[in-house]
């Protein structure tokens, strides 16, 4: 334990400036903020023109979460460009080679990569889930009109950003996979986009809860349409993959060793 503890400040250590766990921690709450400041700018500028009309939905769903789709779908980009640069950090300074010289087990070593990885996909939801409460707790005393304040959405939003871990958690592993299998940037990114696309044009179908990268995606849609509050058998298919790229993921990283 204590050596997986060590290598686990190791990877903290080495990756303090990379710029994409820095802009993957941040986007979440930049992005969310960005969508109550702008409702909020659009209330006042109504309130004061004299052409505010009162809501009679749910402004969490309505005002808010219809304007997340394309800010989460970004998420499955911005998880693609942080397991590209986990492994390219590896790559460029040959580190590799140097990991599996010190007294450590293959195990040992991937492990205290993948904890890593979850820790900062964790911490993103995190942030993702605190920003959407906050922003509405402000704007239900700031703004009380929009109404904010009478609807509890603490149940249905933990269990919406709990959806959006896993998602993105299982993104994350497969992305990773590739990213220690191709060294170039341009497969990793290309797959990852690619796939985002496909699992927008596919969203409707039925089998869709088989692509993982349709998983964030159908938590929202749940959420907007107020069937959150339970896991979905995309939550459980999900669980499959992260189980099955998690060991994926393990002999490709023990190749290493050998390349």
């Amino acid at each position: 334990m204590k050596r997986l503890i060590s290598l686990f400040k190791a990877e903290h250590y080495k990756t303090k400036r990379n710029l994409a766990i820095l802009l993957f921690l941040l986007f979440p709450f930049v992005a969310i903020t960005s969508v109550y400041i702008h409702r909020a700018i659009v209330t006042f500028t109504a309130i004061s023109a004299g052409d505010f009309t009162e809501y009679s939905a749910n402004p969490w769903v309505f005002l808010i979460g219809r304007n997340m789709a394309i800010i989460f779908m970004f998420y499955h980009f911005l998880v693609t460009i942080l397991t590209y640069s986990l492994c390219d950090m590896e790559y460029r300074k040959r580190n590799f080679k140097r990991l599996f010289t010190l007294p450590y087990s293959i195990h040992t070593l991937f492990t205290s990569k993948i904890t890593f990885l979850v820790e900062i996909v964790f911490l993103s939801s995190l942030i993702a889930y605190a920003s959407f409460i906050a922003g509405g707790f402000v704007l239900s005393h700031i703004l009380p009109a929009l109404s904010f304040q009478d609807y509890d959405i603490r149940l249905a939003c933990f269990y919406f950003h709990v959806r959006l871990f896993i998602g993105l958690l299982t993104v994350s592993f497969i992305q990773y996979s590739i990213s220690l299998i191709f060294k170039n940037f341009v497969i990793p990114i290309g797959f990852g986009c690619f796939m985002t696309l496909f699992s927008i044009l596919t969203i409707s179908k039925e089998w869709s809860y088989l692509n993982p990268f349709a998983a964030v995606l159908n938590s929202l849609y749940d959420f907007l349409n107020y069937q959150s509050i339970s896991f979905s058998k995309h939550e459980y298919a999900c669980l499959v993959f992260i189980f099955v790229f998690l060991l994926f993921s393990y002999f490709t990283f023990k190749r290493q060793k050998v390349n």
